[in-house]
């Protein structure tokens, strides 16, 4: 009965789910060792092709390049040259850049050599081709075309995969096979957009391995989970063509915003940050109201009451919202108790649920007056955790249709409620909040990942069918313990196709 349902489950998502590598007139680019007629010599002879991006692109675009260097460095030993001429000087090379940020590639589009109708516009889409003849006097490009900053990322990581590079090469000290040469075939290939909007991972209960381990390593400067530590996130999610962070937040681990560097790494690495679902507003409670409010604020805190401490609270958020602004983020609106527990106030679940609906108009007004954008178009969740489920269900909880609903799971892989059929129709869409790691009963203090593979793809997969496909975030613990978790589930997310039930066992 349960593989019947199973196949019944991937048949309609073949179906429905987007594909990840689009039908070409060309067949699509693969990586050989040796020559072959046609192909793009990418390293061997004792040389690498340069790779030339515009100066004028965005950082990661920069950061993504370098790391493409090194990675053909680890596989090949030959380092290529980066290089940011406005007319290429090279027989072949690799070009790398974004739709209409790159003078190089807009070139290449005006002149007809590569073809971007299909990708234009579109979210972290790329197209990778070789090409003859790309500009005078050169013989032959690599072109890694993006629809956006991360589009053009992905596509540069997409071939360090390609060679041989994990995207765990650093955390799980995975080496690559060592090749004296690599040659990209002739061909093109599209690929994206991915099926989940974002995508990405909560770093949570971190202080037995991840915070310790920074505060005396990576992050010695400020002994806690700072900006080196999170480079080294960024570059994973971006290897795992994923978009989205839920910042570290537990005891011993100063708050993400408290060092200015943090959403700066962030925004180089065009990563999108948000907070978990008992931190509203982008602030971790449990440090910066609990610990640094006083410092932050030179005054004494009141209780964290809306119902009775209200002007200190919304300075407290709004504060944020105003530091926050010209990143890309989300917000979690509403308000739950600091650590993850019950708001506190109103003696009656309707009392508390009327302060809630009061909260989130207030919330929704400071984000339009620093952003200067109508609420609906600022990304914001609302994710019915615990007792805030049992809230939503009574149906008195005021929810604009434009915020999207975050469903979870029962901390222990098993989704507890998805969307209707009425509710799939929200503007603001669906997405699903997922335990791989879980500090409680009845692990206790365990926090290794005991979520079968098979058990993540039969709950994701029938999530996505559900509509759950605005957004998925994946509590990892401290990343260390479940490295295989997380790329499996950053590949569903990518390509919901890529591992159904029945391949995930």
């Amino acid at each position: 009965m349960m593989r019947s349902m199973l196949l019944s489950l991937t048949s309609i998502l073949l179906l429905s789910g987007p594909s990840t590598l689009k039908a070409q007139a060309q067949p699509p680019v693969t990586i050989v060792s040796k020559p072959v007629a046609g192909a793009f010599p990418l390293a061997g002879s004792k040389n690498a092709a340069p790779l030339f991006f515009d100066a004028g692109e965005t950082k990661v675009i920069d950061i993504a390049s370098k790391a493409f260097a090194e990675d053909v460095q680890r596989v090949t030993g030959l380092r290529p040259a980066i290089r940011n001429d406005q007319q290429p000087v090279a027989k072949y090379a690799v070009i790398a850049g974004t739709i209409g940020q790159s003078n190089l590639i807009d070139k290449l589009i005006s002149s007809k050599k590569i073809t971007v109708d299909s990708i234009r516009n579109k979210w972290e889409t790329f197209l990778i081709a070789v090409v003859d003849q790309p500009f005078a006097g050169m013989e032959q490009a690599l072109v890694v075309a993006g629809s956006d900053r991360r589009g053009t990322a992905f596509g540069l990581f997409e071939l360090s995969g390609m060679i041989g590079v994990s995207p765990l090469y650093w955390w799980a000290d995975v080496h690559p096979e060592k090749k004296q040469s690599l040659y990209v075939t002739k061909g093109s290939s599209l690929i994206g957009p991915p099926s989940v909007k974002y995508r990405g991972i909560f770093i949570n209960d971190e202080m037995w391995g991840l915070a310790q381990w920074s505060a005396k390593h990576l992050d010695k400067d400020v002994q806690s989970i700072g900006p080196k530590t999170y480079e080294k996130v960024f570059e994973l999610l971006l290897r795992l063509k994923a978009n989205y962070i839920w910042p570290a937040m537990f005891y011993e681990t100063k708050p993400f915003y408290y060092f200015p560097g943090n959403p700066q790494t962030a925004d180089d690495y065009a990563i999108v940050v948000g907070s978990s679902h008992c931190e509203q507003m982008l602030r971790n409670n449990i440090s910066e109201w609990d610990v640094f409010f006083e410092e932050e604020y030179k005054e004494k805190k009141g209780a964290w009451r809306y119902d009775l401490n209200k002007l200190q609270i919304h300075r407290y958020w709004n504060d944020r919202v105003k530091q926050s602004k010209n990143y890309e983020s989300t917000y979690m609106i509403g308000m739950r108790g600091v650590g993850d527990s019950d708001m506190p106030g109103s003696a009656t679940k309707e009392e508390k649920i009327a302060l809630w609906n009061n909260i989130v108009r207030d919330q929704r007004a400071m984000l339009e007056e620093h952003t200067g954008k109508a609420a609906s178009e600022v990304p914001q969740l609302f994710c019915p955790y615990n007792e805030v489920l049992d809230w939503y269900r009574t149906g008195k909880m005021e929810i604009p249709e434009d915020i999207s609903m975050l469903w979870v799971d029962d901390n222990h892989g098993y989704v507890r409620q998805l969307p209707t059929s009425n509710e799939q129709q929200r503007t603001g869409g669906h997405g699903m909040y997922y335990h791989f790691s879980y500090l409680g009963p009845p692990e206790s203090f365990i926090w290794l990942s005991t979520v079968a593979p098979a058990l993540t793809s039969y709950e994701m997969t029938k999530s996505y069918a559900y509509g759950a496909d605005k957004l998925w975030i994946f509590n990892v613990g401290d990343i260390k313990p479940a490295e295989m978790e997380i790329e499996l589930a950053m590949e569903m997310a990518w390509d919901i196709n890529k591992w159904t039930p029945e391949k995930a066992y």
